[in-house]
């Protein structure tokens, strides 16, 4: 009698692939990548007048971060560049909702990109084209570049923050050869620093009217205050007087007609 077959071995199915891939992270911004992005989307969206950027100028943008920051890589695409400026566009939107929000206290946003946002969105004209500071190397590597890159590194949770009075605009820092020129006397120079701490004289102005405004509020409240509760003293007053010169009254007519009686 024949013996059996041994069964083959069926060969087990491998579960297919997940279709849903995980998603990606969001592409990491450095703060030169960003005030990048601002400068060439600002030159591009008002040289369209305020319209829609179509793709081939979401390219230009691209392309523009890419030239002012070779040494990032992957460099940004433009649906990135897109996406990113509509995160900033929503944070400005937020920050100008708290501002509204406190009408009677000045605003003071700890934002640092607040005051390039808000002059893109309200047209304000800089004292130099942003875009040719960038070009000759001066806008992305200046005091403003390393001012925000201590704030990323620090962290926006905690620590010390920069308060920028309301309506006080930081001015975007000049290149060192247009700033000294050796051509220029000494009394051009002193002028010309004068006018560097003009600006902070004007925020320290602002910030001390609004401290001397305040403490006149709270006097002009304390003098009310006191006036009122004098008048009340005064009423109070007046209402015993009157209550015990009843009572005298009435206690002499009683006396009065008992000795009659």
């Amino acid at each position: 009698m024949a013996s059996p077959d041994p069964p083959s071995a069926i060969p087990l199915q491998q579960p297919p692939p997940s279709s849903s891939s995980r998603r990606l992270p969001p592409p990491c911004w450095s703060p030169d990548e960003t005030l990048a992005l601002i400068h060439s989307y600002r030159h591009r969206w008002h040289s369209l007048g305020r319209g829609n950027l179509k793709a081939n100028h979401w390219q230009e943008v691209a392309d523009a971060i890419s030239a002012r920051c070779p040494y990032v890589s992957p460099p940004k695409t433009p649906i990135q560049c897109r996406h990113k400026m509509e995160k900033l566009r929503k944070r400005y939107r937020t920050e100008i909702q708290r501002a509204n929000s406190l009408p009677l206290s000045p605003f003071n946003s700890s934002w640092p990109h607040f005051n390039l946002m808000d002059s893109m969105e309200k047209g304000l004209k800089q004292e130099n084209d942003s875009d040719q500071e960038i070009k000759n190397g001066h806008g992305l590597q200046g005091s403003n570049a390393r001012s925000l890159n201590n704030l990323y590194r620090n962290g926006f949770g905690g620590g010390f923050r920069i308060r920028i009075p309301t309506g006080f605009n930081i001015p975007q820092p000049q290149p060192v050869n247009q700033r000294v020129n050796p051509n220029l006397n000494y009394g051009t120079r002193v002028t010309g620093k004068k006018r560097e701490r003009d600006p902070v004289v004007s925020a320290i102005k602002v910030m001390g009217d609004g401290f001397v405004k305040m403490e006149k509020m709270k006097m002009e409240m304390a003098k009310e205050i006191e006036i009122m509760r004098m008048e009340m003293e005064m009423k109070r007053t007046a209402m015993i007087l009157e209550s015990q010169h009843r009572i005298v009254e009435a206690f002499a007519k009683a006396v009065s007609e008992k000795n009659k009686a």
